[in-house]
């Protein structure tokens, strides 16, 4: 199932400044559940971002189950 699940994104920029409002504070809430742990992303694997062909092509393959990082360092 979790292969089948779908993110879909819209623009607010002709809302009104209330709407606009109403959906960050909806955001701010969300991100409260991250900062106390409650929601936690699932990261699969983590690539140093040289290893960016590498990634794509583990990700191609379907074998992930949660998100797939790129680093960046100095």
């Amino acid at each position: 199932i979790s292969k089948r699940l779908m993110i879909a994104g819209v623009t607010i920029r002709n809302q009104s400044r209330y709407f606009k409002e109403a959906r960050t504070e909806n955001l701010k809430e969300l991100l409260e559940y991250f900062e106390s742990g409650t929601l936690k992303p699932v990261i699969d694997a983590v690539y140093n971002w040289t290893e960016v062909r590498a990634a794509h092509e583990y990700m191609e393959s379907n074998q992930n189950i949660g998100k797939i990082v790129l680093e960046v360092s100095d």
